[in-house]
């Protein structure tokens, strides 16, 4: 995901993403067009043979960040979204919030939506660590996106119904990212903020018109592994082993996990045409 636009929360709306982007005020960002997103995920991604997801939710409680002044901005989001992990895929509908640190060790909290390939847009309803949001994104009708977002400890609810382009229906997610930064046109992988740990819990999706969890039978929830790649040694030895993101067993249930904060102890991946990040692989690292 990247950095956005705003828009108050409030009763459901329908229109034209076109229309809506033209509409909102403040800074907007060009949509993350990468073409292997999942390599910058860290948590759990269902899919399924012939499977078409229709729906994703979960509770988190937002994370409170460890910022240190004088070091590079740091960026964490945790969300739930539909799409976006197929091979080639540009399309993905996804809600979540935003834990960062500035340059100045200042840390900000803050909720957003993004239907890609649109821009990504703030969601106004103010958000601080310890607020327990609950998210979720359904396909509503014909490329009709249904995106909610409710912090049930300050009591305001975000629901937009949305016309979009058609849904990318081949996968459901629960994510911490380190999303992209961008200045103007320029873009990069922002370093991933402390934010300590997450659990992502009362997880659900809907397939093929069945609710069910990470552990529904005719699923399969694939662990991703936040692990950037890093352009060459020389940037270990100035800013040190990037961090990593990492997802902890599935509950008994299938309706939650946690995601935990660390560092690389082991050699990083150089980046490069061939570079696969790390998906469902646990790199050498240290939590905390």
């Amino acid at each position: 995901m990247t950095r956005r636009a705003s828009l108050g929360s409030g009763l459901g709306l329908v229109a034209a993403v076109a229309t809506l982007t033209a509409a909102l005020a403040g800074p907007a960002r060009p949509a993350d067009r990468s073409s292997k997103p999942a390599e910058r995920w860290s948590g759990y991604v269902v899919t399924g043979n012939e499977v078409s997801f229709s729906s994703a939710s979960g509770t988190w409680v937002e994370p409170s960040v460890r910022c240190r002044k004088g070091g590079a901005p740091a960026l964490s989001t945790v969300w739930v979204g539909i799409g976006g992990y197929a091979n080639g895929s540009n399309v993905l509908d996804q809600v979540g919030t935003d834990a960062n640190c500035s340059r100045s060790g200042q840390a900000s909290y803050f909720a957003w939506f993004e239907l890609l390939p649109d821009i990504a847009h703030d969601i106004v309803g103010k958000v601080e660590a310890g607020d327990t949001m609950i998210g979720s994104v359904t396909i509503a009708g014909v490329n009709l996106i249904d995106v909610k977002l409710e912090n049930a400890t300050r009591r305001w609810t975000f629901d937009r119904k949305i016309q979009a382009g058609s849904p990318d229906r081949t996968s459901a997610e629960w994510i911490v990212e380190a999303p992209y930064s961008c200045v103007r046109f320029t873009c990069h992988q922002a370093p991933l903020a402390n934010f300590g740990s997450v659990s992502i819990r009362s997880i659900a999706a809907t397939g093929n018109g069945e609710r069910g969890t990470l552990k529904h039978a005719a699923w399969r929830a694939t662990p991703l592994v936040l692990a950037p790649c890093v352009q060459t040694i020389a940037d270990v030895k100035t800013n040190g082993l990037p961090a990593v993101a990492v997802p902890r067993e599935i509950s008994r249930d299938g309706s939650s996990f946690a995601i935990a904060w660390g560092h690389e102890t082991g050699k990083p991946e150089l980046c490069s045409g061939n570079a696969t990040g790390a998906v469902g692989v646990l790199p050498d690292y240290t939590l905390g």
